[in-house]
């Protein structure tokens, strides 16, 4: 037999406990499974990597397995229970809470402070806040990176402007010039213009605000609206922070549908 050391994640402390069943897989034996138990757990934490050292024992017929190897550990649950679990990317943790975006229909998104379990295989089990069945939005065509933004969010989100008739994420935007808001520019091409004063438009990056190629609604003047239809390729300027962004310019390139 051998030992192996296992790294625990701190959140994952309570289901390890001594004699648990595991199955481990190791990369020189692809489809292989080695089954052992946890014979030992560390009474300690590493504080830099913030996890605990747990010991496993394996059997080892024909000596396969060397000091040394990686290997990777599935640990049965002691009980299985009911849970509400979410996509973890759609958790937004800000570091003084937890929220969710919920798709309350029609349009219509609300923010939704929640209380987090465990974690495991891309899913995050929610204790508390929402319940089986709501809609969450997994992932989104902005990002929010901290508690000042996450505020703004939830203002404009709740305002009693946001609708059915903002056709999604849309936020009508108060003082589009103010200072220091930059213009930016990109190409693309136009999915929709609508007759909500808004055009949507799948666009390349924008490396100054970090921002991959995506599709998303920007707010535009009925002027520039008309110039444009679906399927134009584009080259366009806008302004805009916090998840409102308004075209200020736009023109058609060569090789647009007449």
């Amino acid at each position: 037999s051998v030992w192996v050391n296992l790294d625990i994640p701190e959140a994952l402390a309570g289901a390890v406990v001594p004699g648990a069943p595991i199955r481990a897989t190791v990369p020189a034996y692809p489809g292989e499974t080695f089954a052992g138990k946890i014979s030992a757990v560390l009474p300690e934490v590493n504080a830099a990597t913030r996890t605990l050292r747990a010991r496993v024992e394996l059997a080892n017929p024909g000596a396969r397995l060397k000091p040394g190897m990686f290997a990777t550990v599935s640990i049965a649950p002691r009980a299985a229970r009911e849970a509400v679990l979410v996509p973890s990317e759609a958790v937004i943790v800000t570091g003084e809470r937890s929220i969710v975006i919920v798709d309350r229909g029609e349009g219509r998104f609300e923010p939704v402070e929640v209380k987090t379990g465990g974690e495991a295989g891309g899913r995050t089990e929610i204790l508390a806040g929402i319940g089986a069945g709501t809609k969450v939005v997994a992932s989104g065509q902005f990002l929010i990176d901290s508690e000042a933004s996450l505020r703004g969010v939830e203002r404009r989100m709740a305002a009693p402007a946001l609708g059915p008739e903002t056709q999604g994420t849309r936020v009508k935007k108060e003082g589009a010039e103010q200072a220091g808001e930059g213009v930016h520019r990109a190409r693309g091409r136009v999915e929709r213009v609508g007759d909500d004063g808004t055009i949507t438009i799948s666009h390349g990056p924008v490396p100054e605000l970090q921002w991959p190629a995506m599709t998303m609604e920007f707010e535009a003047p009925a002027d520039l609206a008309k110039g444009v239809k679906a399927g134009d390729p584009v080259a366009f300027e806008f302004t805009g922070h916090d998840g409102a962004y308004r075209i200020t310019r736009i023109a058609r390139e060569a090789g647009g549908a007449s």
